[in-house]
């Protein structure tokens, strides 16, 4: 495709990639991602990425985030659903993604879901499938797969501190204050509040939802079971096994850790805060 295409600069924290596409498609990463978005920044960022509409994809808007096909043939990472396909090098973190011409953000949101969770991986971080939150000063990950209550703990929390995201968040364990950032990548846009500076992250939970509040010690062995089973993508490819079980080791001996029981009307505050 062409080079002399519009650029900005897509991601969070010390995590980016430059993205050049043409200047429809720049406008409506730029309309959703905002916060997300800065001009490019070239030699400061991850690699680059090439957006192409095509003609031989087709795309029906359907509601939330579509199907992937991921395969790994050494270096190279491809990705395709239904309208996209796209690949990028683990080396370079760089490559090239092709859309239906009536383009869609879930399709592109698709993609990069898949590359920031190669990326943070191999970058002394996670990505992981939780809400976090600041209360109090302090970072909290709330840590569940789909159903497991984290749109709603930070609905119920919304109102006593600011929401990172309710679906994916980014652990940054490159310093030894760990922190967690915002990601452009929510569940329920309505309570999403993209930020981007971190919060030291002190306690992770595991969610439960319950009659009752209550939060209980768990061990270790399961702890690194849940969070494995929540880090998308890099989970099921068995040459990043070694790897992200070493980095939620490395989470767990920096943080407490526990179930948390909730209900969902609200009184989870109290065990909280």
């Amino acid at each position: 495709m062409s080079r002399k295409s519009r650029a900005i600069t897509f991601g969070f924290g010390r995590f980016g990639v430059n993205v050049f596409s043409d200047e429809e498609t720049i406008d409506l990463f730029v309309r959703t991602y905002r916060s997300f978005i800065s001009e490019l920044k070239e030699g400061q960022a991850a690699g680059e990425i090439f957006i192409e509409k095509s003609g031989d994809l087709s795309f029906k808007t359907v509601r939330g985030l579509l199907p992937l096909d991921i395969e790994r043939d050494g270096s190279l990472v491809t990705v395709a659903s239904t309208g996209l396909k796209g690949d990028f090098d683990l080396t370079t973190f760089s490559g090239e993604v092709k859309v239906a011409a009536n383009l869609s953000v879930s399709l592109m949101e698709n993609f990069f879901r898949v590359y920031f969770s190669y990326y943070l991986l191999l970058n002394e971080a996670l990505l992981l499938h939780s809400a976090g939150m600041e209360l109090g000063g302090k970072g909290f990950l709330f840590v569940g797969q789909s159903g497991a209550g984290k749109s709603t703990i930070s609905r119920l929390l919304r109102n006593y501190g600011e929401i990172y995201s309710d679906d994916l968040v980014a652990v940054d364990l490159s310093k030894e204050d760990t922190q967690i950032l915002s990601t452009p990548f929510r569940g329920e846009e309505t309570i999403w509040v993209g930020r981007q500076t971190g919060t030291r992250l002190v306690r992770v939970f595991f969610l439960i939802k319950s009659d009752k509040n209550e939060i209980v010690p768990v061990e270790r062995g399961y702890a690194v079971a849940k969070l494995f089973a929540n880090s998308p993508f890099v989970n099921s490819d068995d040459e990043m096994v070694d790897l992200l079980v070493e980095r939620i080791n490395s989470l767990l001996e920096r943080v407490e850790f526990y179930i948390l029981r909730f209900r969902k009307d609200g009184s989870v505050k109290e065990v909280l805060l």
